[in-house]
Parts: C-alpha cells; structure tokens; sequence
C-alpha cells in the first residue's frame, strides 16, 4: 500500500475515534481515549509493514475496538484478517455486537463471520444414524431442524432439545472420519468452511485454530494475511493442550465395540469368512487392552511421571492383535461386495472401526514409547496415559512460520512483566519486530490499595487452612462481603467455603462447585454484598463493575505445583534454570491477571489482599512488577 495512502487511513482512524466522530454515534456509552487511538494506529501500521507486534493493553483502554477498527480498514482494501480470541462466548460478542455497530459507520462489502469449535457444529452421519429409527417427539422438532439448518449449529435446538442429545450429534474429533466421510458433500462443517472463504474477517477461537494450525502442520481454513491473537496470555498453555495426547481403555474399547455389535454380524450375515478372525482378535485386543490399564492401575500413581518404556510382552499381543484386525478390516473395504455401498451404514461402521482403532493404537504406542522425553511430559492420570510438549514454543514457531501471515498482532492486558515481553516470547516461540505497553486508563493509585498479610504458615504447615480461613472471614465481615476469595487449590477451597458457610453473616457465601458455573455468577453479581469463593476459574474473564465487588482476596502467590507433570519434567529439562525463567514468571503474570479483577470502571474503588508476605520480603522475585502502582499496607501476624 502507498505511504500516501496508510497516511490517509491513519487520518480515518482519527476521525472515526474523535470525541464526537462516528464511533461515538454507535457505541454505547463511548468516551474519548488518547491511548486507544494510539493501540488503533499502532495496530494499522504493523498490518500494512508486515511486522510482529506485541501489546499490552489493560482493562479499560478499549482494545476491542481498538484491533477492529483498522481490521475493517484493512479488509475494505482486500486483506483477509483472522481474529483469534480465547473463548466463544467472546465469538459471539464480536459477532453480536461489536462487528454489527461498526459496520454502521464502515461501507459496504466487508464480510464477516465466526467459526466456532468443530463440536459446536452437529455431525451429518450422526444425525442421520439417529433419525433413521427414532420415533419420538424430540427426534421429530430435530429432523425438522435438520431439514432447515444451514451450518448445523447445535446453539439451534439448544432451547429444545436435551443437552445429552446436543452431544450425542456433535462432531467430535475421536470419530470424525475427515474426508473419508461418505457424507463429507452434505457436511454442515465443509459447508461453513467453504462459505468462509469468501470472509475478510474470520472470528474464531485458539481452541479450534491452533488444533488445525498444529494438525495440518502450519495451514488454517482460510487465507491469512493478518492474524491476531487477542487475550494473548492463553496462546502457548492452549498450543500444549491441543497438542496433548490422551488414551485410556474407553478409547480402545469405543471401536471394538462397533466392530463387534455393528460391523460382525454384517459380515456374518453377507458370509465374509474375516468375521470369525475379526470376532477372536477383537475380543483377544479387548482382553488384553482391560488388562494392560488395570496393570497401569495397579502399579502407577496419579500424576507419576514416567520416564522409561512401559511396552511389555502384554503391548506386544495387542499389536498383534491389532495387525490382524487391520487387516481383516482391510480385506473387507477392498471386496467388491462393498462395491457401490459407499454410503450404507455399515460400510460406515467400518471406516468408524478402522479409524477408531488406528487412532487409539497410535496414542497408545507414543504414549507408552517416551521416544521424545524430556521434550514431551509422559504421566498417568488415573485412568489415562498423557502426554505433552513441555514446550510450547517448537509447535507454535513452526506451524506459525509455517503460516506465514503477512503480520501478526498479539494483544493482551498481562502479556509483559515490567514492559518486557521476553517470557511470552520464550513461551511461544514468537519474536517481536516491535512492542507496546500502554497505561491504564484508571488513575489506579487513588481507586485501589493492595494489603499484604503475613501468616507465618507455609501451605504444609499444620493448621494452613484454618489460619486462612479465619483471615478470609475477618476480611469479608470488615467489608461487609462485596468479595472475590481465589485460591489455588480444590482442596483449600472446599476448607474456606465451608468454613465460611458455617457461619451466620450478614452476606450470602457462593463457593465455587454448589451449582453450575453460570448460576453462581449471575447470583454473585445480583446479589452485591456478597462472597463468591472461587479458584483459577475467576482469575481471568470474570467482571463485576461497580459495588458488588470492592475486594479480591488472593490466598498466595500463585506458582504451579511442583508435583504438576510438566513442571516436574522442565524441572528434569532445564535443571537450575527452572525457577527464575519458567516458574517465576508465570506466577507473577498470573498474578497479573487475578489482580485485575478488582478494578474494571473509573468508577470502581478497593483493595487487593494477598495473603503471602513472600510478595514483600522476596526482593529478589521482583512480585511488584506484576501488581499496579499503588499504596501497600503491611499486615503480620503474631
């Protein structure tokens, strides 16, 4: 694009933010932000000079608006953006509200649209094999559905239908069986992802993006010329958890099942002669894999670590088994009594068991192989063999250089420590051309105060949980409830919550695990002098402006436990180094982030308060530059 022209974009920019321009004419309750104009330009100028840019915008600043504005300036001159954002249900605020308002103010022409998780979409075969034998009132609203859907959207019969049906259609990525689908023509997913492709802008989520980013090693669904990563702090924790391999027996017997109840009796009925080999080798692969995880069982503890090969004599059988059962499965694909048969379920049943199988066998053998050690985490988790990249940074770097977007922005409101990104740049393998930090917008030394108490305990002392939750209540009760309690274990949070629901108070106690997630927040943010007592789940995403939250209660800094899988494994990985550029780090910009829950408005005033007088008197750590800039209070204990 011509100098001349970026200038006179930038120029558009301006206007569009100005005090009384055209945003302020469709956004409610629209205020004038200097540094938001400033995210703005920043951001069109990396989408046009092809840069890696990384920023950190905190809670107010508008960033929102800030990454759209010149995404929508960007796709009106023929860029294709995508818009990565961590949950669907901020998917459907941009595509519900923030996409719609500006596109008032923006000409014609510009396409958007979201693609959500696969699993939000229902799988045509499923719905089909459903409907062809159902007979009852819930199965006759959703064969009306299917014959009037477009893209399948289970949210469609979600007011209608029971959820466990919503499940039972829902593509899942165990049994879709891709291209090899005899359906895939009539799949409403294909039929999404072909109609995107005539997008400019795709809003999707990292869950969905990074699976297909990683699995088809660097291509996503559609082109891509500017990618942006919003709520950036979750992009290398996600990477890793797709990128996880996880098996257990059900995993093993989902497809000898089908082989056995649906493919078998076909065969014996169309006189195959594999049936009697299929029907010994399935149930000798059954045995063996009940008796390979009740082995696992008996020897392993949850959370081991393991190290060295666990393929036994037992695992040899079970691919042997597997040998044949393959290829009996093939024999039977390949017989020219199948021919023209594509799209029979049965032959379905056979490509379902196959892959089924395939799939299952793989896991198992790389999990039990711990070829990749100590690059890859290998543990057991009580019912399933896990594995993990212990650094996300080797799949990100080479699927997104693999990419090759034009530019690429990273946003977040805790991406950096101190403005400097080195951690989040370690973590993902991505290197910055440049970075911003822009300031909070709240003058956050006269809205809040952060008190550091000092509770000569450490966790494993005797009496740990009592101490906190007597100071858990003396601090709710001195602020008449309006709290947020977040602590760091299950184990503490059932200890406080009941402790605090023992007591009579003049405020409602809500703990976290009495009732479904979204029941709990509505409850809390209706009822404004109450205590919400809750773990990791609210330390990001979760707002409630105003009176109904004047204090945040933290129970610790907030370091992985040590026992964790993957901690134990970088610790073997990186030996000294471990703490300070791994461990540390990632405690303090989570800090970050649970912090950030006390002030969302200017309005807003309180105090943070972290029980852990480590925060104070471990210098060395430097905690202070992952908390705001504001009046500490001291608080020890006798």
């Amino acid at each position: 694009m011509m100098i001349v022209e970026r200038e006179c974009q930038k120029d558009r920019i301006s206007e569009l933010f100005s005090e009384e321009g055209p945003l302020s004419r469709v956004v409610s309750g629209y205020k004038y932000r200097k540094d938001q104009v400033r995210l703005a330009e920043e951001f069109w100028e990396a989408m046009n000079s092809g840069e890696v840019l990384l920023a950190e915008a905190p809670t107010g600043t508008g960033k929102t608006l800030s990454l759209l504005v010149p995404s929508l300036l960007f796709a009106q001159q023929g860029g294709k953006v995508v818009y990565v954002t961590s949950t669907r249900n901020l998917q459907n605020q941009m595509m519900d509200h923030h996409i719609p308002r500006l596109m008032q103010v923006f000409d014609a022409g510009v396409k958007c649209g979201a693609i959500k998780g696969k699993n939000n979409y229902a799988c045509y075969r499923k719905v089909m094999h459903e409907l062809k034998d159902a007979d009852s009132s819930v199965s006759t609203e959703i064969g009306l559905w299917f014959d009037r859907t477009t893209y399948g959207e289970l949210d469609e019969i979600a007011s209608y239908v029971p959820i466990e049906w919503s499940f039972k259609f829902a593509i899942s990525q165990e049994d879709c069986l891709g291209t090899r689908c005899p359906f895939r023509s009539e799949c409403f997913f294909l039929k999404l992802i072909k109609k995107a492709q005539s997008w400019d802008i795709v809003v999707t989520n990292y869950h969905f993006f990074l699976s297909h980013l990683i699995g088809s090693k660097g291509k996503f669904v559609v082109p891509v010329d500017v990618l942006i990563f919003d709520e950036a702090h979750r992009v290398a924790e996600i990477a890793r958890n797709v990128s996880a391999i996880k098996v257990g027996f059900l995993n093993i017997q989902r497809p000898i099942n089908m082989l056995l109840k649906e493919v078998v009796p076909f065969l014996y009925k169309e006189g195959f002669k594999e049936a009697d080999i299929l029907v010994k080798s399935g149930n000798n692969f059954l045995k063996l894999g009940k008796e390979l995880f009740v082995n696992f069982e008996k020897n392993l503890k949850p959370g081991q670590v393991l190290s060295g090969a666990l393929k036994s004599e037992l695992f040899l059988k079970l691919k042997g088994e597997y040998d044949v059962i393959s290829g009996e499965l093939q024999r039977v694909v390949n017989d020219e009594k199948l021919d023209g048969a594509d799209e029979s379920f049965f032959s379905l049943a056979v490509l379902e068991t196959f892959e089924g199988l395939r799939k299952s066998y793989e896991q198992l053998s790389w999990c039990t192989s711990f070829c990749n050690y100590p690059n890859w985490a290998y543990w057991w988790d009580g019912m399933h063999l896990v594995s993990a990249p212990v650094y996300a940074s080797e799949v990100l770097k080479e699927n997104v250089e693999a990419l090759s977007p034009h530019s690429l922005i990273a946003v977040s409101a805790t991406l950096a420590l101190g403005g400097d990104f080195s951690y989040w740049q370690q973590e993902t393998g991505i290197t910055a051309d440049r970075t911003l930090v822009v300031d909070s917008p709240f003058e956050l030394e006269k809205q809040m105060e952060i008190w550091v108490v000092e509770t000569n305990k450490k966790v494993t002392d005797f009496g740990y949980e009592k101490t906190i939750s007597r100071i858990v209540e003396h601090f709710c009760d001195e602020n008449g409830g309006r709290t947020l309690v977040l602590l760091s274990s299950l184990n503490l949070l059932k200890s406080v919550g009941e402790y605090m629901k023992s007591k009579t108070k003049q405020y409602n106690v809500y703990v976290q695990g009495d009732t479904q997630l979204s029941k709990l927040v509505t409850s809390f943010r209706e009822d404004l002098t109450s205590v919400l007592i809750g773990s990791v789940t609210f330390r990001e995403g979760f707002d409630v402006p105003g009176e109904g939250l004047t204090q945040v209660i933290i129970d610790r800094i907030p370091f992985d436990h040590p026992e964790d899988p993957i901690m134990k494994t970088l610790k073997a990985l990186s030996g000294r180094e471990y703490f300070r550029s791994f461990v540390l780090p990632k405690a303090k910009l989570t800090l970050k982030q649970a912090a950030g829950r006390l002030i969302r408005t200017e309005e807003d005033k309180g105090r943070l308060v972290i029980l852990d007088g480590r925060v104070l008197s471990r210098i060395d750590w430097k905690i202070y530059e992952s908390l705001p800039k504001v009046p500490y209070k001291k608080i020890t204990l006798a």
